[in-house]
């Protein structure tokens, strides 16, 4: 996870939340202040309730409005720099937590809980929030962020392309220079003479002279950071680059495993445990009316048993709610479902879209054949035919498969061509790097995947 918090993008990402979190806290501040009711624990509401909650529920509404900022896109990188769309998706956001300000008022003081307190809550967080997204813009503009190339290879290259087509092409400044002009100095050979190389990704592919990994090593001695371009790769997409690791690299990657570790398994196991049985009872409503439709709209059984690959290779069956007609795969055989397949119902349609089919795995989860996290299991056809083709593909099985992914949460289509390379890619970062973190960021892109309908 450090490698994910620490990449130059995702840094950047990271300070513009930080900011807004900063600036949620003054505003909640000063509206507790004029709507009468102070932070501190143990006061007492005007209603009596309870200091304790009167001063939690502030708190919450902090949290609820940082899971709002991202569940809205604010923090889409492409968005820094538009701010036209920036004051669209500013404007439902705040317009959504300041209805939901007027709701925690009521709790904690019935008296304040009119419309102009949640105009000013709102109004307050708006202009404290699009403050801070002018200021970030201005710092970001001024100081881009500037990495040296050198000798670049295609890791490098796929690293730049990433970076670039993904909104940040303002945010980095990018040069290459020779393994010769590597033993003067790449912060002017780069840039401007005024300006300082942050960072300097040497190839992974080719061996540098002696000479050449001392000036890399003095300059880690610095203000400037050094990588090989694997690494590099690793940060920025979070995702390790199948086709061109070895297992070598691999190795150096395991020694911190924390999948290995029992207590981390321990609490893994813990938290799916408690956190399906949760997710069953609140869902029961939902997989009640789910199943209804499914019996009223087509033939067949409401649920659909699968047999999938799982941990260390081993068998066993999963349960979905079916989406497709009876007997879909009579005349085709196993093959990936289609986009816009014909073989899909209008009920399964959306369940599939929301995620709302793949409910039922939450006893799967209690079973202990899945948990809530991890790389979502194959069909042992599929598994074998990309096992020949890809390099590393069982390492897969090293961790519990999942209800939802890493490679599920980066919008990794499997239907694609590369899908199966680009689904190893992700589920492998997810292996070497995991952490409780890690889980709790694919949860909350889980949430906002099935917020916009983005299933497949």
């Amino acid at each position: 996870m450090k490698s994910f918090l620490g990449s130059p993008d995702r840094k950047r990402m990271f300070g513009l939340f930080a900011g807004d979190m900063i600036v949620t806290v003054i505003g909640i501040q000063l509206s507790s202040a004029f709507v009468g009711f102070r932070i501190h624990a143990f006061d007492h509401g005007a209603n009596g309730t309870s200091g304790a909650f009167t001063g939690i529920l502030p708190w919450i509404f902090v949290v609820v409005c940082g899971l709002a900022y991202y569940l809205f896109g604010l923090y889409k990188p492409d968005l820094v720099f538009d701010w036209k769309r920036t004051l669209v998706r500013a404007s439902l956001t705040i317009f959504v937590l300041g209805a939901m300000a007027y709701l925690l008022l009521h709790v904690v003081s019935p008296e304040s809980a009119i419309f102009g307190v949640a105009v000013w809550v709102s109004s307050l967080l708006f202009v404290l929030v699009l403050s801070w997204r002018f200021v970030f813009k201005k710092l970001l503009a001024d100081r881009p962020y500037r990495i040296c190339m050198v000798e670049s290879d295609a890791l490098c290259a796929r690293s730049m392309d990433y970076l670039l087509s993904n909104g940040m092409s303002r945010f980095f400044r990018f040069t290459a220079c020779s393994e010769n002009d590597l033993s003067t100095d790449p912060s002017v050979q780069a840039f401007d003479s005024d300006d300082r190389c942050d960072m300097i990704v040497y190839p992974w592919s080719k061996r540098l002279c002696q000479e050449s990994l001392i000036a890399l090593i003095q300059k880690s001695f610095g203000a400037t950071s050094v990588c090989d371009s694997l690494t590099f790769y690793k940060n920025c997409t979070a995702s390790f680059p199948a086709l061109e690791m070895d297992a070598q690299w691999l190795i150096g990657q395991s020694t911190s495993l924390l999948l290995t570790n029992s207590a981390s398994k321990s609490v893994k196991r813990a938290l799916d445990i408690v956190l399906s049985v949760i997710g069953i009872i609140l869902s029961m409503p939902l997989m009640i009316m789910s199943a209804i439709l499914i019996k009223l709209t087509s033939k067949g059984p409401i649920l659909y048993e699968q047999i999938r690959v799982g941990l260390s290779g081993e068998e066993f069956p999963t349960h979905k709610f079916r989406t497709m007609i009876e007997n879909a795969e009579q005349a085709t055989g196993p093959i990936w479902a289609q986009k816009n397949d014909p073989r899909v119902t209008p009920i399964g349609r959306f369940l599939r879209k929301t995620r709302i089919d793949e409910l039922p795995q939450l006893f799967d989860v209690l079973r202990g054949n899945m948990s809530l996290i991890g790389p979502r299991p194959i069909r042992k056809v599929f598994e074998d035919e990309f096992s020949r083709q890809t390099p590393f593909y069982s390492m897969r099985h090293l961790a519990k498969p999942g209800l939802t992914g890493w490679a599920q949460v980066n919008d990794m289509d499997p239907r694609a061509q590369d899908g199966p390379v680009r689904r190893l890619e992700y589920d492998l970062y997810y292996i070497f790097e995991y952490s409780l973190l890690l889980d709790a960021v694919i949860v909350v892109k889980t949430i906002q995947n099935i917020f916009q309908a983005r299933g497949q």
